[in-house]
Parts: structure tokens; sequence; C-alpha cells
């Protein structure tokens, strides 16, 4: 979150978002300049003008949020947020995408914000045909003229595709012939000719699979396949049946494909730049607790990366069913999640990789509930692995409930995934929703400042008893662990590996 006065000069992200992107998937950088606009009382118009123009859906224009809600946002400007951003992210939970809130703003005769969302095309030039894959990679270039790409880390202005929200919710359909191949010298893609694994410097250990395949996989990508949809593009599920002397698990039979999009010339480095780092840094990655990389598919009109299946979907989706009572996670269970998640994002830590982006929906859980850190669209080294070390980045990003304060002035640290963690353990504490806009205040975070801020234990009117019995010490210990990661000084919140070891100390003392 950031404060309504914010002036540090964010801008929108050069990736271009499209119609169909989801509002949550838009970089953070254009909710930041729209909020800026819209938050100031005292303008000609506000985010309560904003809220009032939102309709409940397309078919009905009637608005969508009553003044109740509009109390509820005022709650986010008196403790020194961003009430536009709560109007946002309580309308972001009916999936609405860009084009839905740039229509609002058309309505309200705004068109500067519209553009701000989805920035117009620019005017075609004549004689100008968009760059090629292998151009804008520089591919094409005399070696002594190639163009020499600074290495900044990683992409950090990519909305990433979420694989997560769904992924184990339908069942892949059977494919009794399919098999993976063993990398080719070779890989080729329609749009980019000839372009070889060396060019991109792929890692040729990593299988590789025919896009024909994992199309015929997916009945041509069918959307009965589809697990979830983002900015970058889509993921799907498939059944697959492996010869038992290749080099991957037995039991990785279901996998889910994330299929990037390549159709448009101004994505394509992003998009790139996405693929080898999943490539390059994921596929090092060897962690119980880290969903591992089987393969991608370079061969074809996208690119594809394939990873295993995780069958009982996100940590997210989960708690939603222990909400509505069609799931249920013990509390043995939660704590074996939590110390599982801990001990993969330490291990990301020591490798001296920060995640970015940790929540409940990025947390799988396998089909013995352990728990795999996934999406990896936004994780970027540091110099230095400890939490004292921080560097910068102009282009903020992440999932705002989430987000570290000091992320929000463009700080990458250790600590940040942290403070993202300790949302996540309220959230297994409590089984609550980070976002609920018919809970006051809304946010979970704020939601159970509220209730604890002057009597601590409090938190034992929160706690989720249907996971069954909570030990008073053991859950006061959960509630102060969160609390110490959720510190608004990044430099005074524990390190991972202390967060893990108090973790394993609580499981100890349920036994």
């Amino acid at each position: 979150m950031y404060h309504s006065n914010n002036t540090s000069g964010f801008r929108p992200s050069r990736v271009r978002a499209g119609p169909t992107t989801f509002i949550r998937d838009l970089p953070y950088s254009v909710l930041v300049n729209v909020a800026k606009q819209l938050d100031p009382d005292g303008t000609s118009t506000t985010w309560r003008d904003l809220a009032l123009n939102i309709p409940i859906s397309s078919m009905n224009p009637n608005p969508r949020f009553t003044n109740n809600d509009i109390q509820h946002f005022e709650l986010s400007t008196q403790r020194g947020k961003s009430a536009t951003e709560a109007v946002l992210q309580a309308w972001a939970t009916s999936n609405v995408t860009a084009q839905d809130l740039v229509n609002v703003f058309h309505k309200m005769h705004l068109p500067k914000l519209a553009d701000i969302v989805l920035p117009p095309e620019p005017l075609p030039q004549r004689r100008f045909d968009p760059p090629s894959y292998r151009e804008t990679m520089g591919l094409d270039a005399e070696p002594s003229k190639a163009p020499t790409h600074q290495s900044t880390g990683f992409q950090q202005t990519a909305s990433h595709v979420s694989s997560t929200q769904s992924m184990g919710k339908r069942e892949p359909i059977e494919h009794d012939s399919m098999s993976l191949r063993q990398p080719t010298e070779n890989c080729t893609t329609d749009i980019s000719e000839h372009l070889s694994l060396e060019e991109l410097s792929l890692d040729k250990n990593l299988p590789s699979f025919s896009y024909s395949d994992l199309s015929e996989l997916t009945s041509n990508f069918n959307e009965s396949c589809k697990l979830g949809e983002g900015a970058f593009g889509s993921v799907f599920s498939g059944n697959l049946h492996l010869p038992k002397h290749k080099p991957i698990k037995s039991d990785a039979r279901k996998i889910a494909i994330k299929r990037l999009k390549l159709d448009a010339p101004d994505l394509a480095v992003a998009v790139a730049e996405q693929f080898k780092k999943e490539i390059h840094i994921i596929s090092e990655l060897e962690h119980e607790n880290i969903l591992p990389l089987v393969g991608y598919s370079c061969d074809g009109p996208e690119l594809c990366l394939v990873y295993d299946f995780m069958f009982n979907g996100s940590l997210s989706s989960n708690l939603q069913g222990c909400r509505e009572g069609t799931n249920q996670l013990s509390v043995a269970q939660r704590l074996q999640i939590a110390e599982g998640s801990a001990a993969g994002i330490e291990y990301l830590h020591n490798k001296k990789l920060v995640h970015r982006d940790i929540k409940s929906s990025n947390i799988l859980l396998d089909t013995e509930t352990r728990p795999r850190i996934s999406d990896f669209g936004l994780i970027r080294s540091v110099i230095s692995a400890p939490e004292t070390t921080s560097t910068v980045t102009k282009n903020p990003i992440g999932t705002p409930l989430y987000m570290a304060p000091e992320a929000i002035r463009g700080e990458v640290s250790t600590a940040m995934d942290v403070y993202s963690f300790g949302i996540v353990i309220l959230e297994l504490l409590t089984s609550r929703a980070v976002y609920d806009r018919d809970r006051s205040p809304p946010s979970l975070l704020d939601y159970v400042m509220d209730k604890c801020d002057e009597q601590q234990d409090a938190i034992m009117d929160l706690i989720d008893n249907e996971a069954g019995h909570w030990r008073y010490s053991v859950a006061m210990e959960i509630y102060e662990l969160s609390s110490d990661c959720l510190n608004y000084r990044r430099k005074t919140r524990p390190a991972m590996s202390k967060v893990l070891t108090n973790i394993r100390t609580m499981r100890e003392k349920m036994h």
C-alpha cells in the first residue's frame, strides 16, 4: 500500500496491458498513477466518483458499491492509504478487465486515465514491419554490431501469469500416446526462423516438448483445459504418459503448461526474458518446496513452460473452501504448510533470490498437502542475501495486499518476502479472506490490527476453530511471529531462517 499523497513519481510499465487483462494483473505502477489522480480531495473528480460510476455488471448499470461500501473505502484514507486502490481491489474480485475500467473512465469523461490503463496504439508508420522475435533479441545483427543488453536483474514490468488460482480444479484430458523428447540442438519457432538453443542460451539439459504435442495434449489449447490467464499468457492442464527411462520423476503424469504470448512485438523482449529467466533460474532450483520446472517448448508460434501439476490446487483456493465449508485444513496441516512454505522461501533467499510475489495463491499443494512455491515471473536476484541489503527498481510490482511498505518505494530485498509471508500466516491462522468488502475494514491486516491493537489475545476470537484445537500458546506465538514479519521497518523483520526455526518449534509443541 502507499500513502494517498504519493509523489514519488511512479511511471506506468513499459509493458502494454491488453483489453482482456484482469485489473488484478495490471502493473502496480498503473494503479499508482490512477490513484494519484483520484485520491486527493478537492479535485473535480475523486475516488468517490469512481466508486459511484462502477456498475454491478455490463448488463446492470446500477452502482455496484453502496454508501456503506464507500464508508469502508474512506477508512483507507484515514489510515494514510489509497482509497482508489481499495475501490479497484474490491472490484477486481469480480474478474473485471482493463477494458471494463477504461469504459468507466470514458463514462466519467476521463480519457487521460483511460490512456494510462490502455495506452493508445502508436500510429502506423509507412514501410514498417513489426520486428521479428529474432530482431527484438538482436539475433540478426552482425557479431560486431549486435546490441548489448545490460542485465538489470529480471524483467520487472511484466504482468505475470498466475498459474495458481485454480490449478487442480479440472481433470486433464487423457492422452495415452504423448511422450517426452530429449532436447534438440536447434529448436526453431514459426516467428523466428532457426532460433537455436545456443543463441538463446537455453539449458540443453532441460527436456524440450514439441509445440504440436502440447497442442494435441490440450486439444489445441482448448478453454476446457485452461487453469488461468494473465497479460503474458495462459496456463493449461494436460495428462502426460512418460517412458520409464526418461529422466523425469515417474509420478509426473499430469502437467501444467504455461503458454507465453508472442503475438505483440512490443512484448516480445519481455516475454523472452521471462522465458529465459524461468529456464535459467528455476531449472537449477532443487527443493521439495519449490514447484519444479519439467521442461519447455520453443518450436512453435508461442513459447511454453511445463511444470508438475499440483493436485490440491493453491492454498488460497483451499482456504476459500474452508470458509465455504467444502474443505478443511487441520491445524497440523496448516503448520506443515507454513513450515514448508518458509523452507522454500528460505531456500530462495540462500540463493540470493527474492520471489517478490509471495501469497497464498502462489503456494500450491501436492497430493499430500505439501506446499510448493510457484509463479516466478517476478523473481529477482539481490547482491547479498541478508534482509538488511536492498536494491532499487523504478517499477514497483506485486500484489498490493501482500506488498511490503518499502516495496512501493521500489526497494527490493529478502525482507519483502518476509512481510508477504506474514500475511500468509494470518490467512493460515484465521482462514479469512485477504480482502472482503463486506468486512470493516476489508483488508485482513487492518482488520486483525483493529481487533488486536489493545489486546493481543483477541486473536483467539479470530482463529479458525473448524481446523481443530489450537493450543493457546501456539496460536499466540503464530500471531506474534506474523506481527514480527509485518513490522513496518524491514530491517527489524526476522530473517526467513529464524521464521522457519520458530515454526518448527511450534510444530513440536503441537505433538
